[in-house]
């Protein structure tokens, strides 16, 4: 199988599980915004097969946003060190970040949920939690990503997987 099949095959899987992932829960909260855009991701050291301490660091732009608010648009930088690797990822919470918008202050988010699944450095997450302060304060946060590593085999060897990049969806629902 050749490497772009292996990756557009990865790449099928992991939306599929995303879409799992993701489905409403029977009650869900009112949506106050919702927002499509980008992720990438960097890792130091690049991710290999085995799993080892990594720096991993992301920066998501939220375009498109609509929602109770009107259009808005936002970015949020995230940093942690966890063990990486190409089949697999210890991330952990909880932890905080800020996303920050272009209209309105800030949303410090308190993740208290991740999922990560990872096939070949093709990765999706899930993440959710609470804006604990500012802009939105209150909100349940969903956000859900698909990264695609666009060259698997660097998994085999060094200097291993040092980036990848996707789609993202940011849900921010009303407490319930």
């Amino acid at each position: 199988m050749s490497r772009r099949a292996l990756a557009v095959l990865s790449a099928i899987v992991l939306a599929a599980g995303l879409v799992t992932l993701t489905a409403a829960p029977a009650q869900a909260a009112p949506t106050l915004l919702t927002c499509s855009g980008n992720q990438a991701q960097t890792y130091t050291p690049g991710l290999t097969m085995p799993q080892r301490p990594t720096l991993t660091t992301g920066v998501t732009s939220f375009s498109n946003c609509t929602g109770t608010t009107g259009p808005i648009n936002g970015t949020a930088v995230r940093g942690f060190a966890s063990n990486q690797g190409c089949l697999q990822g210890a991330l952990t919470g909880p932890f905080t970040f800020v996303v920050g918008w272009d209209h309105g202050g800030p949303s410090t988010v308190r993740a208290t949920d991740l999922v990560v699944t990872r096939v070949l450095g093709q990765t999706a997450v899930v993440l959710t939690g609470t804006v604990i302060a500012g802009q939105f304060i209150g909100a349940t946060y969903t956000e859900a990503a698909v990264l695609f590593n666009v060259m698997p085999a660097a998994c085999l060897a060094e200097p291993g997987v040092l980036s990848a990049a996707g789609p993202v969806v940011l849900v921010l629902g009303s407490a319930i």
